[in-house]
């Protein structure tokens, strides 16, 4: 029996993260705080781009070592958080502002979990060069 709710369960995060709009705000920031919620450090790091680029410095290979670090405690004490209240049953983008030059955008999530109770986060973007969206793991949940 918890077999097939494992499998459900998973499945229902399957559907709902592969209808999302990862070009918009609000898809990338449900997708970003559903990967942080559930513990998954491997798309919260794809979807932040923090992976990306090669550090060519010991200051940057520091600074890059540390950004890793922080997001991916900050991922396992989600994860933990969200495993006691039996897990997440949605995310859901409800508000987006924008700063004023448009590079920056701030979406209020509403996460509901498995015990039905909820919680709501702030996930700050930044627009890439290549005009997508990236969750700025500098300002995060």
């Amino acid at each position: 029996m918890l077999v097939k709710g494992l499998l459900v369960a998973t499945l229902c995060a399957f559907a709902l993260s592969a209808c999302r709009d990862l070009n918009s705000p609000e898809g990338c920031a449900e997708a970003f705080a559903e990967a942080v919620y559930e513990g998954n450090t491997a798309e919260a790091f794809k979807l932040s781009r923090i992976d990306r680029g090669v550090p060519r410095t010991d200051a940057e290979h520091t600074a890059f070592a540390v950004k890793t670090q922080v997001l991916a405690k900050l991922i396992d004490d989600r994860k933990h958080e969200t495993q006691k209240l039996g897990g997440i049953r949605s995310v859901k983008a409800v508000k987006t502002s924008f700063s004023n030059d448009g590079e920056q955008a701030y979406v209020r999530v509403i996460l509901v979990y498995g015990n039905r109770t909820t919680d709501n986060e702030r996930v700050v973007l930044n627009k890439s060069h290549d005009g997508k969206w990236v969750p700025n793991p500098d300002h995060q949940i």
